[in-house]
């Protein structure tokens, strides 16, 4: 009796074995495939590896980034459980990844987008979505899963704001999303306590990828309209600080001076290999200025001469990792200053920075002017003022940098940020008049680095000036199922077609907490109005956004 009954046990046994199966990522549920990883399993996972040649399972990741060079790294992957290795890359000013293949004598350039500092300046979440949409169609189509962005500054600085940054930061993922691959959102931290939580967003990432679905790469044919959203978005991005009459440029204006050594050498910024970069000299080219042929044969010889002297060893891989050496601001003769003021009708100064993922900006220096740069602005002014000329000067920076001291010097100055491959054209497009600027501050312009509260600054968070001007009137307030509505009508009151920013500061009607003076609560961008039209522009605040915390009593307050 006893052999008969561990014999039928043995065949249960059999029985069960046969029944049970290795649960598999895509046919069941993904609760299912975590609970049968092992832990080590997990911690591979997420850890991920780096391409060949750095850290990782060399064999495996040289395999993997063969297919995509200069993808960041890829996944481990886990046969047993359907769980294949998926491809991360670098972005966030778009896709970085090199442009060779092996045995392939295409080239596989990506799009060089604007950075962040310039879309939050757009105000304009649609525009947005649609640079993160080409982004991630080129993300797809070049065969990468996952793209490393974007970088969301979490506002340490009061003089940035969260609410900008963070709704900048979410179109720009939804945009990238909509393309079925991942974004992985930059100074963000993974909970180490919540190993589970962690695994299962990486598999549903790996689920929605291309290469879960057997996706192939190709070389993208939408590149030519993707740079034309570049130059889109950023001169609608772009900040006009300062214009005494003086831009859009006349009619009658055709010879132009472009000083400074970033007019030469536009910084595009971010990291990704592009076709090319339009410069302002290629902008102004391509719109028919004239250029003195002197001045920029003597900025190209020193740039090249400046380069070469600062070259990286390509053997250092640390040293190629960094941001190169941008040659120091050249001091012009002022013979020759002289001689542009009275062969040219007005002269364009550009004045650059640069900073990277492994180079942070150096402070005050970075953000002060070198001596070079200041004596450039100061003898160009002084050059093309004496003979009744005006002056440009465009900021191509990645953040903020001092202007206080010598913004009464030009005539007009252009915060052009980091635009793209295409910030030359999108410069000159808001110069001639083609576009009119309508970017706003996403920071506050400090006189000096150290300020932050109850000083007098240069120019205000949400500042920015336009080639027309705007009215808004009804404005009105109501409330509906615990938000509040507020409605107003903007009008172009001006002569030029243009778009306004509306921007909702509320102030908390009691101060029995430490509340900032006013906070941006909500706002919205208009459509490109022609004089004379108005649209009504009505915003969204529910009123939990209004309450804050009581540290005393814990919990949140809401004052009348």
């Amino acid at each position: 009796m006893l052999k008969k009954l561990l014999g039928l046990s043995f065949i249960a046994g059999i029985i069960l074995s046969c029944n049970s199966k290795t649960p598999q990522l895509g046919k069941d549920s993904i609760d299912e495939v975590i609970k049968a990883m092992t832990l080590d399993e997990k911690i591979q996972l997420l850890a991920g590896m780096e391409k060949a040649g750095f850290s990782g399972d060399s064999a495996i990741a040289g395999k993997t980034h063969s297919l995509i060079p200069g993808a960041a790294g890829a996944t481990h992957p886990i046969p047993r459980l359907g769980i294949p290795a998926i491809v991360l890359a670098n972005g966030p000013a778009g896709l970085q990844i090199d442009p060779e293949r092996e045995g392939d004598s295409l080239s596989y350039y990506c799009t060089a987008f604007p950075v962040g500092m310039l879309l939050a300046s757009t105000w304009d979440t649609d525009l947005v979505e649609n640079v993160g949409k080409a982004i991630g169609n080129e993300v797809l189509e070049y065969g990468v899963d996952v793209l490393l962005c974007p970088d969301l500054n979490i506002q340490r600085n009061p003089l940035c704001d969260s609410l900008l940054a963070g709704k900048t930061a979410a179109a720009l993922v939804s945009g990238i999303q909509s393309n079925g691959v991942g974004t992985a959102v930059k100074d963000s931290t993974l909970s180490k306590n919540n190993i589970d939580r962690n695994v299962k967003r990486l598999l549903e990432l790996i689920v929605a990828s291309p290469r879960f679905k057997g996706y192939k790469f190709s070389n993208n044919p939408n590149l030519i309209a993707h740079a034309e959203v570049d130059r889109q978005s950023a001169a609608d991005g772009m900040v006009l600080l300062k214009n005494e009459q003086t831009l859009p440029l006349p009619a009658q204006t055709q010879k132009v001076a472009a000083f400074g050594v970033a007019s030469y050498d536009f910084i595009a910024g971010g990291t990704v290999n592009k076709a090319y970069n339009v410069s302002l000299k290629d902008g102004l080219n391509n719109a028919d200025y004239q250029l003195n042929s002197d001045l920029v044969s003597l900025y190209e010889e020193y740039i090249a001469a400046e380069n070469e002297k600062n070259k990286i060893d390509p053997d250092d891989r640390m040293a190629a990792l960094n941001s190169k050496v941008r040659p120091a601001e050249m001091i012009l003769d002022a013979s020759l200053l002289k001689k542009m003021a009275n062969e040219t009708d007005v002269a364009a100064l550009t004045l650059g920075r640069i900073s990277d993922e492994h180079l942070d900006r150096k402070i005050p220096n970075d953000f002060d002017l070198s001596e070079n740069e200041r004596k450039l602005i100061q003898e160009v002014c002084k050059a093309y003022h004496d003979v009744g000329k005006k002056v440009v000067v465009i900021l191509n920076v990645g953040g903020v940098i001092e202007t206080g001291s010598w913004k009464n010097l030009p005539d007009a100055i252009l915060l052009a940020w980091q635009a793209g491959q295409e910030g030359g054209n999108a410069v000159v497009d808001i110069l001639k008049g083609k576009v009119n600027p309508s970017g706003k501050l996403p920071v506050t312009f400090p006189v000096h680095y150290s300020d932050s509260f109850n000083k007098d600054v240069s120019y205000p968070f949400g500042y920015g000036l336009s080639y027309t001007r705007f009215t808004h009137e009804n404005d009105s307030v109501s409330e509906n199922k615990g938000n509040y509505l507020f409605s107003c009508s903007i009008k172009n009151a001006g002569n030029v077609a243009g778009k306004e920013v509306v921007q909702l500061y509320i102030s908390a009607p009691e101060k029995t907490m430490n509340k900032p003076a006013k906070e941006l609560k909500a706002f919205a961008k208009t459509k490109l109005l022609q004089p004379g039209e108005s649209q009504t522009i009505q915003l969204t605040v529910p009123k939990s956004d209004l309450s804050s915390f009581d540290e005393k009593n814990s919990q949140w307050v809401l004052n009348p």
